[in-house]
């Protein structure tokens, strides 16, 4: 098999093809995988795998690299195998399932052991290369030694799949890196749909760039051709590349017509810088935390960026370069500084999440605390550009915005209808031109509304067109600022509008006059007040302000101005004036990634809400909470703790940390860590007894003499509890 992925992309079109480049793109279709290929321990396999019969009951056991080279013939590639120990590789590595014209279709569990040694080398590399009918791996480490000689489509899992993968408990270790297009930490490319869970890359992730000026690199996947789902993985390391669609989990995804779903990130993470390096005339764009640029719908909840994102070129942001289609991001973080470059038409489409969606945006629940910094037009510290509908709710922005013009602390540049509810923005915003304003730079079909919400800081532009919430207003429709205010700000709330004046409702700032006197006033409205009455409650209550649910006031916090509830993440110097019950927001790493391997060793337990079987691993960060008590069952036996592997007759003695979503007190990591379940078996001949505890003394709880579970007993029904002196209260035989 040596098909190629090549996609071609315009500004505002994707247009994907498969194909091989020699002098002309053909298009060779990998054959169709039979039912049933062969038995493994026949044929060309005979001998080679002594245990197991390839069935998903009784996989194939392999233990040693010569096992894993024989997997990659025609009678084993449709097989299940399973690993039983650590496999040291050594030399340039051939992936399981290019020698035979099927590709791997079987499934692979690694039994959470290591393969080590990895090296990539040449096109369409990985440990396995997987065929049109799909594939499943699960439960395996691998320690990528090598891949400076890798080309394109290069991941240390697969470097190119035809058909579906499914990827569950699955990490890498070690730097993977090709010189051209299609490079993936786990996956190069694949052209169906792939599904990830529980797994993470550590080490850096780059590439070059083909014909068409395009990397399509990521750290978990280079590039899908179908839709994607990525759920509890991280990427620690930086990812790098010099053409477009660069992301932190995934560099571009296509998806063929009637998906209408391209990617959907749920409980991830990505720790390090993600960056688009080319140089102009050749630029790189498209350059996202998570995602470079998709051709549908993505949706990311409860995700963290804890790094730098920049391109040279346009369509960059904290999470998402680009979308053709809808955005909708929840519950996430952007802990880094964003920045970016331009095109040929002076646009840099840059913003604190999104860089520039074609179809509708949605935010909640979302802060970005570092600094959004474009070199051009459109640029918002969570939006740069919204050609359709945008709504934010729940959200903030604690780190400076500037750019060139169209400017805002939300969105850059809106060309339809905007709604911003609950959402705060704490820092400066400059522009060198028009269009410049504290939440929306420009704001050009409309309505606009925002309702809720606030602005702190000063906002600069190069000409009349600028202001504390929107700096031009040609909204066709009319504009209305709802429970909205501006501290601290020189300037009125609109900078320029058209022929439809905004409207204020209960919306104050305390800004001075610096523009024709009017500075914080507005024809229709007197908004200007003092600071006193900004920072008083009864004064905002009397206006309808909601203290109860949407604000909260305290002189020792924000600068003693309303705080919004909404707001999950502050930054420094913006902190709650409340407790919040429940904190879901992600939290930025404290320390480095550690790793902890658990072994259930037969039992079930339940780790961060997902029930674990037989032996499984995770990856995490500052700390990691352990199963409790009541979370993990064995028939048969009472869970007692966890112990080293290497003393499995010692419970560790781990101290105990309160879960922040449930109040449950569980155990604790900071470090890495190789456990196992420690578990004591039940006396059956006590099974029945029972355990009166707290039961009265002398008590008449019925029955036959009897003793009880904690050393008491029962004498003609009444219950004795132990250490009683006897006394006259007590019926004896």
């Amino acid at each position: 098999m040596s098909i190629k992925v090549y996609v071609w992309k315009t500004r505002w079109a994707i247009v994907g093809f498969v194909g091989l480049l020699v002098g002309l793109m053909v298009v060779t279709a990998p054959s169709a995988v039979s039912a049933a290929i062969g038995d493994c321990n026949s044929g060309t396999g005979a001998g080679l795998f002594p245990v197991g019969d390839g069935s998903s009951v009784d996989p194939y056991l392999v233990t040693t690299s010569a096992q894993l080279v024989a997997i990659d013939t025609a009678d084993c590639v449709d097989e299940n195998f399973q690993q039983g120990g650590d496999i040291a590789l050594s030399g340039a590595w051939t992936p399981i399932g290019s020698s035979v014209n099927n590709g791997f279709v079987g499934t692979y569990d690694g039994g959470g052991y290591r393969i080590t040694g990895l090296e990539l080398s040449g096109s369409d590399t990985g440990l396995f290369e997987v065929g049109s009918a799909g594939a499943s791996f699960s439960h395996l480490n691998i320690s990528v030694s090598d891949s400076t000689s890798a080309i394109e489509n290069v991941g240390a899992l697969v470097g190119s799949a035809y058909g579906e993968l499914t990827i569950d408990d699955v990490h890498v270790s070690g730097n993977v890196s090709g010189s051209g297009a299609g490079i993936g930490g786990l996956v190069g490319g694949v052209d169906k749909t792939a599904r990830v869970s529980r797994s993470s890359v550590t080490g850096n992730v780059s590439a070059g760039s083909d014909v068409n000026n395009d990397s399509f690199v990521g750290g978990v996947i280079g590039f899908a051709d179908g839709a994607v789902t990525i759920s509890d993985t991280s990427m620690n390391g930086h990812v790098l590349g010099t053409g477009n669609s660069v992301g932190g989990l995934v560099g571009d995804v296509i998806t063929p017509n009637g998906i209408l779903v391209a990617l959907v990130v749920s409980d991830s993470e990505v720790t390090g810088n993600v960056s688009g390096t080319g140089s102009s005339p050749t630029v790189s764009a498209l350059v996202g935390g998570v995602i470079g640029s998709a051709d549908k719908t993505v949706t990311i909840s409860d995700t963290s960026v804890n790094g730098n994102v920049s391109g040279t070129g346009d369509g960059v942001g904290g999470l998402v370069g680009f979308s053709s289609s809808s955005v909708v991001v929840s519950g996430s973080l952007v802990g880094g500084n964003i920045s970016a470059g331009s095109d040929a038409n002076s646009n840099s489409y840059l913003g604190g999440v999104i860089g520039v969606a074609d179809g509708s945006v949605t935010i909640s629940a979302t802060s970005v605390i570092g600094n959004v910094t474009g070199t051009n037009e459109r640029v918002g510290g969570l939006v740069g550009d919204a050609p359709a509908t945008l709504s934010v709710s729940g959200s903030s922005v604690t780190g400076d915005v500037s750019g060139y013009a169209y400017v805002g602390g939300v969105v850059g540049h809106a060309n339809s209808a905007v709604s911003i509810s609950r959402t705060a923005v704490i820092g400066d915003v400059t522009g060198g031109m028009n269009g410049v304003g504290g939440l929306v730079g420009k704001s050009f079909v409309g309505p606009l509304t925002t309702e809720d919400s606030l602005y702190r800081g000063i906002v600069t532009g190069g000409c009349f067109c600028f202001g504390g919430i929107v700096g031009s207003d040609n909204s066709q429709a009319n504009t209305t600022l709802t429970n909205t205010y501006v501290a601290d700000s020189e300037l009125e709330f609109v900078g320029d509008f058209g022929a439809n004046e905004p409207t204020f409702i209960d919306s104050f700032c305390t800004g001075v006059s610096v523009v024709n006197g009017e500075s914080c006033e507005d024809v229709n409205s007197n908004s200007r007040v003092a600071v006193s009455q900004l920072k008083s409650q009864s004064f905002l209550e009397g206006r309808g302000w909601d203290f109860d649910n949407v604000w909260c006031v305290s002189s020792s916090v924000n600068y003693g101005y309303p705080v919004l509830r909404a707001i999950k993440t502050p930054a420094v110097g913006f902190a709650a004036c409340w407790t919040p019950a429940v904190v879901n927001a992600p939290t930025p790493p404290v320390a480095s990634v550690q790793r902890a391997t658990f072994d259930s060793n037969g039992g079930v337990c339940i780790d961060a809400g997902r029930r674990q079987e037989m032996s499984w691993s995770t990856n995490f960060v500052g700390y990691h909470y352990l199963p409790a008590d009541e979370e993990c069952e064995r028939e048969g036996y009472t869970f007692e703790g966890w112990a080293d592997v290497a003393h499995p007759e010692a419970v560790l003695d781990l101290p105990r940390l309160v879960h922040p979503t449930d109040g449950v007190a569980r155990p604790f990591l900071t470090r890495s860590a190789d456990l196992i379940a420690v578990w004591k078996k039940i006396d059956e001949s006590d099974a029945d007894i029972e355990d009166l505890t707290g039961t009265a003394p002398g008590a008449f709880v019925g029955g036959a003499d009897r003793r009880t579970r904690e050393g008491g007993g029962v004498v003609d029904g009444y219950y004795i509890p132990p250490g009683t002196v006897f006394g006259t209260w007590m019926l004896a035989r």
